[in-house]
């Protein structure tokens, strides 16, 4: 090899090197603690906590491993940008999670791509308080910093400037952000645990063992339609319970899957729109709800007719598996098809384009309640009695086969309901207009006394 070559490489080769000492020591630099929860601060309306950080610059993938995270409500702490060392524990934080690791395609980077090859949250909890009125703790806790909402009645100068910093939110928070086309191989939460507490229901939802998987996720900001989408797995439980009182409304075992465009083509957003098919498990038991208790109360209409349903509750462990598919956008699920739910002594039947809106959680569901063998019995037998001892305007065969022609399907009682409202507060109503008997019994004895003349007259 000539001298001048030989000096050319090793030049070459001590260039690569220190560039490479710049490159790993900037890189440790900037994602330490101190500077991450800066930044995590600058970015969201909270005070964060990191605990430690791992970076593996050169390896295969380039890895990043965040300890002990938490997020908790904004302070001084945070406006003043007090260092780590010298901050106070932060109390009560509302997500928190023991590691973060993030393994990225460091050849993607150097070629303008971000390809994740795994994102990983592990033991991930966050609480969610909705109040009575306004947005929820989370959507505070993930607001810009300090953002307070404009006062009735300010100036115009005001009014302009809150009308720009709209303009300039909506544009920070388009996918145009990205810049490049990003994909993931994977990304999972593993014992991931949400508490909602909404406080006008008095209700507390808590989701827990909750394992999520997205996988082949793909988004292009400059090409939509060929590249924005992601496929999703889950399984979880999830507890209904009494915010204040020591009562269990039931609990859900879930797994499900579904496909995702994760980007609103028309306002760039990241606004996800899912298909969904969710099987709940036999796991799954309801014990009491407002809904199903006034689904109950609306049964108390049927005893004019002595069908008497006084003993039957709307509870129990569901038999069998039950199937949701559907889609999701906005807050508002719609099934797509009928849904199932046996608990052996009855079945409740969700029908097609039943819809529930989470954010104000407003619904409309469109049911058919089927009573089970045993359930049926004692309607019958109740019919029986209240012919024996009120009814005396109509034939009993003639009762009887009013009852069943109305309320009889396949030799089960069966009623279609529809309930509506704040589901908190339903209103319910029989989906089918219920029998006149006063219009049945003038009729049939119209007829009773034509036939009687005709005879007389023969």
């Amino acid at each position: 090899m000539k001298p001048w070559i030989r000096r050319l490489v090793l030049i070459g080769v001590g260039i690569g090197t220190a560039g490479i000492a710049l490159l790993f020591l900037a890189a440790n630099v900037f994602f330490q603690p101190e500077r991450l929860v800066r930044k995590i601060e600058k970015r969201l309306n909270c005070r964060a906590a990191i605990g430690s950080v791992d970076l593996s610059l050169f390896s295969q993938p380039a890895r990043l491993v965040i300890h002990d995270l938490a997020l908790g409500e904004r302070d001084d702490q945070a406006r003043n940008q007090i260092p780590l060392a010298d901050r106070p524990p932060l109390e009560n934080p509302q997500v928190t999670a023991k590691k973060l690791s993030l393994a990225v395609s460091f050849f993607h980077l150097l070629v303008g791509r971000i390809h994740v090859q795994e994102l990983v949250g592990t033991e991930v909890a966050a609480t969610m308080i909705k109040p009575e009125e306004g947005d929820d703790s989370l959507e505070i806790l993930f607001d810009k910093p300090d953002r307070k909402p404009k006062a009735e009645g300010d100036g115009d100068d005001e009014e302009r400037e809150g009308k720009k910093d709209d303009e300039d939110e909506e544009d920070d928070d388009t996918i145009d952000r990205l810049k490049v086309p990003a994909t993931m191989r994977s990304a999972r939460l593993e014992d991931f645990k949400l508490v909602m507490e909404l406080v006008e229901k008095k209700t507390r939802i808590t989701w827990h063992e909750v394992d999520v998987d997205l996988t082949n996720v793909a988004i292009s900001p400059g090409n939509l339609e060929e590249a924005n989408h992601a496929d999703i797995a889950l399984n979880a439980r999830v507890a209904f319970d009494h915010r204040e009182k020591d009562r269990h409304y039931g609990k859900m075992v879930l797994r499900g899957a579904g496909s995702i465009k994760p980007v609103d083509p028309k306002t760039r957003k990241i606004e996800p729109e899912v298909q969904f098919q969710i099987d709940v498990l036999p796991e799954s038991s309801i014990e009491t709800a407002p809904l199903l208790d006034a689904v109950v109360e609306k049964l108390g209409d049927l005893e004019k007719y002595g069908i008497s349903l006084e003993n039957v509750k709307l509870a129990g462990n569901l038999a069998q598996q039950a199937s949701l598919k559907g889609r999701y956008k906005d807050h508002l699920f719609v099934l797509a098809e009928d849904a199932v739910f046996d608990f052996g002594n009855y079945q409740l039947a969700l029908g097609r384009d039943s819809w529930y809106e989470s954010e104000d959680n407003f619904h409309e569901f469109h049911s058919k309640l089927t009573a089970g063998p045993v359930i049926t019995d004692g309607v019958l037998g109740s019919v029986d009695k209240y012919i024996g001892k009120k009814v005396r305007f109509l034939p009993p065969d003639t009762f009887k086969r009013l009852i069943g022609d109305h309320f009889l399907e396949d030799g089960r009682f069966t009623l279609k309901l529809v309930t509506k409202g704040d589901i908190g507060q339903p209103k319910v109503a029989f989906s089918d207009q219920l029998p006149d008997i006063d219009i049945k019994a003038v009729k049939d004895s119209a007829e009773g006394l034509i036939k009687d003349l005709r005879s007389i007259f023969r």
